[in-house]
């Protein structure tokens, strides 16, 4: 009997997840033979991953602004905690999926590939609430990030016209 498995992946631009993506295949075999057929086809799948937003319920906000992401340590945190494949609901709904399906999960950062090594999927520790809203602190990384990417021409503003505008304004010359 076939079974639906996936290749996940997560794109991550400068530590922020907005995208997953992902590739489903119906095989027979034991489970270490899927696995290893999916870890076979890594390379393969990346290339035609169908990429799928984050739940509306995953939400960051900072400084007011909320955004439909999250950073790559809280997703860390949800790994560790065995709630890491709450961010593919998307994924798991369109395809029909089984409740627990078998699934190979690799980083994409900034559009490469990177595996540091391989770590099995830690079962649940506590049932998910539903909704994940994170609180981020002042970070100049998630402020002058969004979907389109690293806003630099903001973050260069910011930093620096805006200081030397203030510094000129109050007569204080170098």
């Amino acid at each position: 009997m076939t079974e639906k498995i996936f290749n996940l992946f997560v794109y991550s631009n400068l530590e922020i997840i907005n995208q997953v993506g992902a590739v489903s295949h119906e095989i027979k075999g034991t489970d270490e033979e899927k696995l290893s057929y999916l870890q076979e086809q890594v390379e393969l799948d990346f290339n035609i991953a169908e990429k799928f937003g984050l739940p509306n319920e995953i939400v960051t906000t900072y400084k007011g602004l909320e955004r439909n992401s999250i950073d790559y340590m809280t997703y860390r945190d949800l790994c560790h905690n065995g709630q890491a494949l709450i961010i593919f609901e998307n994924v798991f709904i369109k395809h029909n999926a089984k409740e627990s399906p078998l699934v190979v999960v690799t980083p994409v950062k900034n559009g490469k590939i990177r595996i540091d090594g391989k770590e099995h999927l830690k079962s649940k520790t506590n049932e998910f609430s539903g909704k994940l809203k994170i609180e981020k602190q002042d970070d100049w990384l998630i402020g002058y990030m969004d979907n389109d990417g690293l806003h630099l021409d903001k973050l260069i503003n910011d930093d620096f016209i805006e200081a030397i505008r203030l510094l000129y304004n109050h007569n204080q010359y170098v």
